[in-house]
């Protein structure tokens, strides 16, 4: 993360808050890129030759790497060629598959979804009948009107929030549910909560990547939100290797793993964190950050056979797995 000037961006934290260093960094270290309040820290452009003066400071508690993030892929199997495949069909441990878990609850009406990825498209089942993205906020290119780049983010919503309104209407998908109260989500292409609102924030580029100080913004204005719009949920389908945020290189992350942090608080505000696992299993202990916080639902994949495949990764003790790989590519686009 060095450049030919020979900075580095890194992230101060404070030991009581942003407001005690903020003006020693200006005036001594370097460019502030964002403020984090609700972690008590500062994301700094620092000269190099400045950095063990810095952690020398009396106010300063830890300093981490700003390093990059990516977006975790999305490994997917169509079901658009037999939509009814799913009906009655049953894993190894004879137990139906995929079976509903909104039949006869409110779908999430009233709640928001927060999504910190690629962005969100306008795709028919998330804005149609009513359009249902209630906030968007760009750390990647400050526009103001909601897109997606990648398809990452857009896809995540679409397992989270959509209606399966592209399948034939609010009629149909209702007559779906009625008759096969099972298996409407798979027949549909139904997410998890289909009446949830979602707050998009792009903080990943058009490849998927970012750095670790656009997704903690991008947290810091959940904080700053989730009350104006009912945030109960965050989703991160991304990670890191948590050992990433190594500022001496000497192997430990210097106990300040940032997007832990960021998690760890968030939560403590009393939202819902769900975190992909990764997609580096199968050894134990391969779950990305933030996926190693506690506080967090971390969670893996599964497929059509109930079984975990290999590449999702593993954490020292059995996690939930969900069946996020045999959910259809078909929020990739919008119509």
């Amino acid at each position: 993360m060095k450049d030919i000037k020979g900075t580095m961006p890194v992230i101060i934290y404070s030991k009581k808050n942003v407001n005690q260093i903020r003006q020693c960094v200006l005036e001594n270290y370097g460019k502030i890129k964002y403020e984090l309040p609700f972690i008590n820290a500062l994301c700094v452009e620092v000269p190099i030759k400045k950095l063990s003066k810095i952690k020398c400071n009396a106010n300063i508690s830890l300093i981490s790497m700003d390093a990059e993030v990516s977006k975790l892929p999305l490994e997917t199997t169509s079901v658009l060629t037999d939509p009814f495949m799913f009906i009655g069909k049953k894993n190894a441990k004879n137990k139906k598959l995929r079976k509903s878990v909104f039949s006869g609850c409110l779908c999430g009406e009233g709640v928001t979804i927060a999504i910190i990825d690629t962005g969100i498209s306008p795709h028919y089942d998330i804005i149609k009948p009513v359009n249902r993205i209630v906030a968007f906020k760009d750390f990647i290119n400050n526009s103001m009107i909601p897109y997606d780049d990648d398809g990452h983010g857009t896809h995540v919503a679409g397992l989270a929030a959509g209606n399966g309104y592209m399948f034939g209407g609010n009629a149909v998908v209702e007559a779906v549910r009625s008759m096969f109260p099972e298996n409407a989500s798979s027949i549909i292409c139904m997410g998890t909560a289909p009446r949830a609102n979602i707050a998009a924030l792009k903080a990943l580029d058009d490849e998927g990547n970012g750095n670790t100080s656009d997704i903690l913004a991008a947290m810091q204005w959940v904080a700053d939100n989730h009350k104006k719009y009912n945030i109960r949920v965050l989703n991160l389908s991304l990670g890191i290797d948590a050992t990433s945020f190594d500022i001496d290189g000497d192997g430990f992350d210097d106990m300040a793993d940032p997007l832990v942090l960021g998690a760890n608080a968030l939560v403590n505000m009393g939202i819902t964190i769900v975190v992909a696992a990764g997609n580096s299993g199968p050894k134990a202990g391969s779950i990305t950050s933030p996926g190693t916080s506690p506080l967090v639902i971390t969670v893996g994949s599964i497929n059509s056979d109930g079984e975990v495949p290999e590449f999702s990764s593993r954490g020292l003790l059995q996690q939930v797995q969900s069946n996020r790989i045999y959910w259809p590519r078909v929020w990739r686009s919008c119509p």
